[in-house]
């Protein structure tokens, strides 16, 4: 069964070789890699062409402007001939058995299967964390929850299954996986190989995490967006959320306005929740 990586990038030559190189190793060899170059300025073109030369299961895709990351991966997405896809950053590691390893957890009911990852700071490459995002069963409550979490790299996806949710949401400024695999899972069945296969490289300068403004905003995007989902299995996480944002000192000082008032038009119970909050603590005292 082929499988399709599909990694978006961006000016990342100087990243690109790290993950190309350790799909290149891979023991199941039935995959292609499609490097969608979202309009690059740098030699990204150049680096994946001399891949291609040496190995054909390589693909290059070019963006006439810049679609950014979710628009990228949706280009590789449609692209992709394999029955499954892998979407993974630009500046990611797999290691030698990742592929193999995930689809032995391949059936006929299953559409989504995770494992765990080492957490590498990008700069001083140390090991920061395990992340787990492994997940099994019908995971939507869970995922709202917030008691799981789970990213792209990782995790191999049922084509079918990104069709079904048209794909990634290009309007999603941030934690786009989160938007994802909320969609996914309404639908999806998980599975897992509770393995640690990859290295997510986090802290980068050029990355959105590092990104306060576009980090709120993506928060607040899919808060609302999936307002209904979250009121029906997790409403008084949903509000704890919600009302967090709204007072958190982070929040920067450009967005703090429209975040709040977006908040309390969409959410007019969250008003109600505060008022309730601040009483529950004053008669506490």
């Amino acid at each position: 069964m082929k499988i399709s990586v599909v990694i978006p990038a961006f000016n990342r030559a100087y990243t690109l070789s790290r993950v190309i190189d350790s799909f290149i190793v891979q023991t199941y060899k039935n995959w292609e890699c499609i490097i969608v170059d979202d309009f690059s300025t740098d030699e990204t073109f150049t680096l994946v062409q001399s891949y291609i030369k040496k190995d054909k299961r390589i693909k290059y895709i070019l963006n006439t402007h810049c679609k950014g990351a979710q628009g990228a991966r949706n280009c590789g997405i449609s692209s992709a001939i394999g029955e499954w896809i892998a979407l993974f950053d630009s500046d990611d590691y797999v290691y030698p058995n990742f592929l193999e390893e995930l689809s032995k957890k391949i059936s006929d009911n299953v559409d989504v299967i995770t494992s765990k990852a080492r957490m590498v700071d990008a700069n001083s490459y140390e090991i920061v964390d395990i992340a787990n995002w492994c997940a099994e069963g019908f995971i939507l409550k869970n995922l709202l929850e917030g008691k799981i979490y789970i990213n792209f790299n990782g995790t191999l996806i049922r084509k079918k299954a990104l069709e079904r949710i048209n794909g990634t949401d290009v309007q999603c400024p941030s934690h786009q996986e989160y938007d994802t695999h909320i969609r996914l899972s309404r639908y999806s069945n998980y599975a897992s190989t509770n393995m640690i296969l990859s290295d997510y490289y986090i802290n980068a300068s050029d990355t959105i995490s590092v990104n306060k403004k576009k980090h709120f905003e993506g928060y607040v995007y899919i808060l609302l967006k999936h307002k209904k989902l979250f009121r029906k299995y997790a409403y008084h996480i949903f509000l704890n959320k919600v009302k967090n944002i709204f007072f958190n000192k982070e929040l920067p000082q450009e967005i703090k306005a429209k975040v709040q008032i977006k908040l309390l038009l969409n959410l007019p119970e969250l008003l109600v929740y505060i008022i309730y909050s601040k009483v529950k603590q004053l008669l506490k005292k």
